[in-house]
């Protein structure tokens, strides 16, 4: 019977560690996942800042004159 018990703690335990490195690799490629979007993000409003600067100043600035 003890040796029984034994066998099932084993496996048991074992089944346990797989689980725990799977959840620990689902928990690292969500935090990568995380991480480019991050950078994704801060690109996309990068290039939303330097546009609507580009706008501002097209509209602060007066219009060129021709031939002056």
């Amino acid at each position: 019977m003890t040796s029984s018990l034994s066998c099932v703690a084993t496996l048991q335990g074992a089944i346990l560690l797989i689980a725990a490195r799977r959840a620990d690799q689902i928990s690292a490629e969500l935090a990568q996942h995380d991480y480019q979007t991050n950078l994704d993000a801060a690109q996309m409003i990068g290039q939303i800042r330097d546009l609507t600067n580009d706008i501002h100043r097209s509209l602060t600035t007066p219009p060129s004159q021709p031939g002056a």
